[in-house]
């Protein structure tokens, strides 16, 4: 992907920024051979939901097999960085941002959660929708989050922007 994403304020500028082409010269088959990847030792932690761990492992495998070293360290990010992305709260925006997404993005089948359940016979994930998770074995359950519009949010700054 290069380029400016109109619906995406944080790449507004980024041609002007971005590697002046062709860069695909370096989209080769042996072009990870050699390199070293970091991956901070957390995201190797048993606290990642097990399907977003085993993707994971399988994507440092593929790297690896790619001809990469992949050093997993715990000095990559330090323990506050894990902290830190632990006070961002999107929890208030899930509704809105699935909604926005199938609105501008979604199958001619469903542009919203209600055609999407229409279309498909069963609702979407309740992650997706801002419902809180039911307790699972080891995990407790959420507590609901009244659900907003984010570009509307007079919190946004504080729960989004500011940690």
């Amino acid at each position: 992907m290069a380029g400016e994403d109109a619906a995406d304020f944080r790449t507004k500028g980024s041609t002007a920024a971005a590697q002046p082409g062709p860069y695909t010269k370096y989209l080769t088959v042996d072009a990870l051979k050699g390199k070293r990847f970091g991956v901070p030792a957390f995201m190797m932690a048993s606290q990642l939901q097990p399907e977003t761990r085993g993707m994971f492992l399988k994507a440092v495998e593929e790297v690896r097999a790619a001809g990469a070293t992949v050093v997993i360290d715990e000095t990559i990010l330090p323990a506050e960085f894990q902290k830190a992305i632990t006070e961002i709260n999107t929890r208030p925006y899930r509704l809105d941002g699935t909604e926005s997404f199938l609105r501008d993005y979604g199958p001619a089948a469903y542009h919203s959660s209600a055609d999407y359940t229409k279309a498909v016979g069963t609702p979407l994930a309740p992650l997706l929708l801002g419902i809180p998770r039911a307790s699972e074995a080891g995990a407790a359950a959420q507590p609901a989050v009244e659900q907003v519009v984010f570009a509307t949010d007079p919190h946004a700054q504080a729960n989004f922007f500011e940690p």
